[in-house]
């Protein structure tokens, strides 16, 4: 057999640092991307809880829709601003808007803040 075709080992030491660069590479693209979804997690879980609370209060409030109290001015549903203040750090508002005629619905449109962490 001729000598330049003998092979001893498993890889040459050429193979092993290209492939432990490749390797090196790709752990740092992971990792970089890992670390970018991180800081937006704990946003996400304050939209996710404020739509909860949101929900609830519509809820809520839906029990409230009835025709015998449906034109009180002291209704939580009669055209205005209503303030709830604060719930578990959220800040909640929302807007009743009568719509016009010859509907008698109403409009109700919500906000809902957080302070940032």
């Amino acid at each position: 057999m001729p000598h330049g075709l003998q092979k001893k080992g498993f890889a040459s030491i050429t193979e092993v640092i290209v492939a432990s660069i490749i390797f090196v590479l790709a752990a740092a693209g992971i990792l970089s991307t890992l670390s970018m979804l991180r800081p937006q997690g704990s946003g996400s879980t304050q939209k996710i809880e404020a739509a909860y609370l949101g929900k609830g209060i519509m809820d809520d409030l839906r029990k409230d829709v009835d025709a015998a109290t449906w034109n009180n001015p002291n209704s939580r549903l009669a055209a205005g601003v209503h303030n709830l203040g604060q719930s578990n750090g959220y800040t909640v508002s929302y807007t009743v808007t009568q719509l016009p005629p010859p509907s008698n619905a109403r409009r109700l449109d919500m906000t809902i803040t957080w302070p940032d962490l």
